[in-house]
This record gives structure tokens, C-alpha cells and sequence, in this order.
């Protein structure tokens, strides 16, 4: 079953997770979006009608490296953006512009889909940001490619 509807896919996530659903409305921008915190990764979902009426936008808070990381970690981010390029479900690392934290970005088709398969894809991504905050992809068992394909298949789970 797929969603009508942000507000659908909305409802059906929160039902999914057995949450209230918040009634959403478009901001002064155009912009609807919700936001949770699961295992303590803030993620926060959104959808722009006016320029995105199939998709919804997916936020995945993965934190903040140590400064003395900070330019091996956003390199290998650069390298995994580079393996996650291509179908409707493309992501993107980045710094958010207001915290500062490394922020993964997933295009959400969610006309494909339905609030509970969404929850499946956000605690696959929140399952990413947690081993990514324990070494950054940089070592232990966990290397770029894995890390990489892993995160790309949340999505189309």
C-alpha cells in the first residue's frame, strides 16, 4: 500500500512507531514536516509539495566528528556520496547549516510506499548513524564500501 498523501505517510509512520500523529500544515515556505528522535538520532521528515509533490525528504542527524577527525571524516563522506548517486531513493551527506552536524539527506518517494515502510527505512538509516558515530567509517570491521551499500539499500528495503 502506498501513501496518498504527506499527511497519509505520516499517520501510517507514527502508527507504525505508536505515537500520536501530529496534524501537519505547510509552513510560510510551503515546507510540512515532522521530526522524531529514535535511539537518540534526531531524524526529521519533510515534504515540499510545490516542487517535490511525489517525494518526501529524510534527515538523518549522524552528529558531529571530533575536530581533530574533521577533515579524514568529511573526506570519507565525500567518498561514500559518491557511491550513493542514482535511483529515485538518492542520498547525500552533508553539514547541516544551522547545527553543523553531519546530516544524511534521502529523497523519499513515498507514493511507492507507506508509513511503516518508511519506519523500517528511518531505524535502518538511525542504525547507520550510531555505528557511524562509534569510528566514523574510518576503521574497525565496518569499511567505506560496506558502510556505503548498506545505507543505500535503507531505502529500498
Amino acid at each position: 500500500m502506498s501513501a496518498a498523501s504527506f499527511q497519509d505517510l505520516c499517520d501510517g509512520f507514527c502508527r507504525a512507531a505508536a505515537v500520536e500523529p501530529p496534524v501537519l500544515n505547510e509552513d510560510s515556505e510551503g515546507v510540512m514536516s515532522f521530526s522524531t528522535d529514535i535511539e537518540d538520532v534526531t531524524v526529521n521528515i519533510m515534504h515540499i509539495r510545490s516542487s517535490h509533490p511525489e517525494s518526501a525528504f529524510v534527515l538523518v542527524d549522524f552528529g558531529s566528528p571530533a575536530d581533530e577527525d574533521k577533515a579524514t571524516v568529511l573526506q570519507t563522506l565525500l567518498l561514500v556520496n559518491f557511491t550513493l548517486l542514482g535511483d529515485s531513493t538518492a542520498m547525500a551527506f552533508s553539514i547541516h547549516p544551522v547545527f553543523g552536524t553531519v546530516t544524511l539527506q534521502a529523497n523519499y518517494p513515498f507514493r511507492q510506499h507507506d508509513g511503516a515502510h518508511l519506519l523500517k527505512s528511518v531505524r535502518m538509516l538511525v542504525s547507520s548513524a550510531i555505528q557511524w558515530r562509534e569510528g566514523h567509517f574510518l576503521s574497525g570491521t565496518r569499511s567505506l564500501p560496506s558502510a556505503a551499500a548498506d545505507i543505500a539499500s535503507c531505502l529500498r528495503a
